[in-house]
């Protein structure tokens, strides 16, 4: 019988496990490119895209990105506020979560809130994680530029940087050093750690097992979280799990409860991811927003305005998917 030690190590290694899936599947480079506002079907030919890119907003530029799409998160005829002030949020990593952070001023309009501004700097597969952007010379002064204003409230970072994995789940340089950074600019920045699903969801026989190891891996990365906050002297350092609402959606349309998905891959109006990478489809971005609406302003989905796009209200899918990754 394994005797405690072991058992410990032995879950280590499966937390361990669990994020290296994350980060070298849902982050691989051959087909997580970045640059268009708008994630292909599996017959799109994508362009060749930049290395890098900053999408600056002050409340106009990402509604024009989304603008074409028209079926996106927004209900820009909202009567109300709710009084609370607008951040500017800068968002630095690849395409399994800049989907939601260009769809957060249009959310934020929903939820009654003025004024916020959203951040960008953008680079496909693992050279969008921490560590590998701030490695970068030409990426880390894009990052510093934004940083330098003093202005940035908030500052989100995906998961995860090598350095990350290969300690066991337990510290990274990379992070503590940005972090270091932007809290030397504006000691009031927040720092945000988000959570992707896992690619190529045709390899999961269900959502079940598709979320399985993210489900484990969240554990660890919601530990480190708080470890970074202490290393950083008392920071408020927050982590949150957008992947499971890719997840919920997943197993509500294996359930027959997603009147408006026909398919698991296909055309991003109905079905839930673009490709056979695993891009979200427009209902996966607009749960998955709500869920960064959350993390950052701290507003529950339910109390959002009713979003009239589709016959499922995902509000409550994106309260489901809260309820899911709750760490206790």
């Amino acid at each position: 019988m394994p005797n405690s030690k072991s058992r410990v190590t032995a879950r280590k290694a499966l937390v361990l496990i669990a994020l290296v899936t994350i980060a070298t599947s849902s982050c691989s480079p051959p087909s997580d490119r970045e640059g268009s506002e708008h994630y292909p079907t599996p017959t799109t030919t994508r362009p060749a895209l930049n290395e890098v890119e900053l999408l600056e907003s002050t409340g106009s530029s990402v509604k024009a990105q989304l603008a074409p799409a028209g079926d996106d998160v927004k209900d820009t005829h909202h009567e109300f506020s709710t009084g609370v002030v607008g951040l500017e949020v800068l968002y630095m990593g690849h395409s399994f979560g800049r989907p939601f952070a260009e769809n957060m001023e249009n959310a934020a309009e929903l939820a009654g809130i003025d004024g916020h501004s959203q951040l960008i700097v953008s680079r496909g597969g693992e050279r969008g994680a921490p560590q590998a952007m701030w490695e970068n010379p030409n990426v880390q002064v894009k990052i510093k530029e934004t940083l330098d204003t003093g202005t940035v409230d908030i500052l989100v970072m995906i998961c995860c940087s090598q350095d990350l994995l290969a300690s066991g789940v337990t510290n990274s340089w990379a992070e503590l050093e940005i972090a270091e950074y932007a809290l030397a600019q504006n000691p009031d920045t927040r720092i945000g750690l988000a959570m992707p699903w896992v690619d190529f969801p045709r390899n999961f026989n269900d959502a079940a097992e598709h979320r399985e190891r993210t489900d484990e891996g969240f554990l660890a990365f919601h530990a480190f979280g708080e470890q970074l906050g202490a290393d950083l002297g008392g920071a408020d350092v927050f982590t949150f799990y957008h992947g499971a609402a890719i997840y919920e959606l997943r197993e509500m349309f294996e359930l027959g409860e997603l009147p408006e998905i026909e398919s698991l891959i296909g055309p991003r109006a109905t079905s839930i991811f673009t490709d056979e990478k695993g891009h979200a489809g427009l209902l996966a971005k607009d749960v998955g927003t709500l869920i960064w609406l959350n993390a950052i302003y701290g507003i529950d989905p339910l109390d959002v305005a009713m979003v009239d796009n589709y016959e499922v209200d995902i509000r409550q899918v994106a309260s489901n998917a809260l309820e899911s990754t709750v760490v206790t």
